[in-house]
């Protein structure tokens, strides 16, 4: 007590009071004055916060709003120029009278070709086909010609524009350009030679997908004039097996095992997925109620406990793309299958297949398997499936020995990117069965690949 009468301190609500020898001395505190500014620098903190993160969400919502238009405007635009196409398609149909031969005759020996394609590396190879470099432009797609080619019906109008108004100002002919069946090893790598591609198919008259038109693969295997003899038969049946043995598809990048999904001892049935829009849906007459359908045909016809479903999503899905079954969760005898998987492992792997437009469908023929085809793909309707639509033009039936013969080898062309040359199918299994050699030792190191 005496210690505080000579020297103490108290605070009150805006005082400070310092008594020292019975003499007080009173200081204004500041204490509240800096709490309240505390408080008045935090809330306008936060409201600048608030402030800034609505004008960022008003930023996004426009920015977003921009971006939808732009994309509605190029979807309209590649509309317009698919009509396009269409309707040259339909002219060609009605006055077309040369045979395939002549086209591809005329194609690689005697017109001058300009071509339109995504990828500009892609032209090296596609030169190797043609017999006169000279007849084939690549440097500028202005130059009139004798013949337009497009690659593919998925317009990119950066590189068609130039192509459909020479086709519509000039009234020439036209051809469409794809990959072909067995292409690559890889897209994208890090080494160019992995993604050479060493196969193409060529149409003057529609795509080998779109079954609204009688394309030339359709008019080919729909010939009943059209003969395949035993000696060609034979020949297909030994691309056949060794493209099978060695596990060769379109891209073979994909690891080579046996995967392990479901459960053991029950029957495995192979739902297999593609891209969302992708053009051989479209032009397949399927869409998303197609891939229900088939799923659900899939589960009807294949009850549990009786099998497994094992639905495969699209590599493109890994990717960011989206698929009919994306999202698709394990329940039932339904398993979601995700893994990196060479086709023909996965459909070796299972005893019957649903498809709608996929390559895969074919492959899972040449692996003996029975194919379910839910859209009209180009190897439906000729008596190799189970075809849930009906293709009324196709008329003749073929085997699988014919139908190989005709699509992997009479309609389609090889190269081989390291001789700079047109080569035989056989050639390019060999080069892509090197390539993919040392793809696998330099690039796989999962002990379960086959390489």
């Amino acid at each position: 007590m005496f210690l505080q009468s000579i020297f103490s301190v108290r605070n009150d609500e805006c005082h400070k009071v310092l008594t020292l020898f019975g003499i007080k001395f009173k200081f204004r505190s500041l204490r509240k004055e800096f709490v309240k500014y505390q408080e008045e620098v935090r809330t306008e903190i936060k409201n600048e916060i608030r402030l800034s993160e609505k004008n960022k969400a008003e930023a996004d919502k426009k920015l977003m709003f921009l971006k939808n238009e732009i994309s509605q405007l190029n979807s309209e635009l590649q509309n317009c120029c698919s009509h396009i196409l269409d309707n040259f398609i339909k002219e060609k149909i009605n006055k077309n009278k040369e045979t395939y031969n002549q086209f591809i005759d005329k194609f690689f020996h005697k017109e001058k070709v300009s071509l339109s394609v995504y990828k500009k590396s892609a032209l090296n190879y596609y030169s190797y086909l043609f017999n006169k470099p000279s007849s084939f432009i690549k440097e500028n797609p202005d130059v009139i010609v004798d013949r337009y080619v497009l690659w593919g019906t998925q317009f990119r109008l950066r590189d068609n524009k130039a192509i459909l108004r020479n086709m519509i100002y000039t009234s020439k002919e036209y051809a469409i350009a794809e990959l072909g069946f067995l292409n690559r090893i890889a897209e994208p790598c890090k080494e160019e030679k992995y993604e050479h591609s060493c196969s193409f198919v060529f149409d003057d008259i529609a795509p080998y997908y779109d079954s609204r038109y009688p394309s030339r693969m359709e008019m080919l295997l729909n010939d009943e004039n059209l003969v395949i003899t035993e000696e060609q038969k034979q020949r297909a049946r030994n691309c056949i097996d060794k493209i099978i043995s060695n596990h060769l598809t379109k891209y073979n990048h994909q690891p080579v095992y046996t995967p392990n999904i479901g459960r053991e001892g029950k029957k495995k049935v192979l739902v297999i997925d593609q891209s969302y829009g992708d053009m051989s849906i479209l032009k397949g007459q399927a869409g998303e109620e197609t891939f229900k359908t088939m799923l659900e045909c899939a589960v009807k016809e294949f009850p549990p406990p009786e099998a497994d479903i094992i639905v495969k999503t699209h590599p493109d899905i890994n990717n960011g793309g989206k698929g009919y079954y994306t999202g698709l969760k394990q329940h039932d005898n339904i398993y979601p299958f995700t893994e990196g998987i060479n086709p023909i492992s996965l459909i070796q792997y299972c005893d019957e297949v649903y498809v709608c437009s996929s390559q895969m469908g074919f492959e899972a023929l040449m692996c003996g398997k029975k194919v379910h085809c839910f859209g009209v793909s180009f190897y439906s309707n000729y008596g190799l499936t189970d075809d849930r639509q009906e293709c009324s033009r196709r008329k003749v039936k073929r085997t699988l020995e014919e139908m190989f013969y005709i699509i992997y080898i009479m309609y389609s062309y090889y190269v081989n990117p390291e001789k700079g040359k047109p080569c035989e199918i056989e050639e390019a299994i060999d080069y892509l069965l090197k390539l993919r050699d040392e793809y696998f030792n330099e690039y796989c190191k999962k002990e379960n690949i086959l390489c």
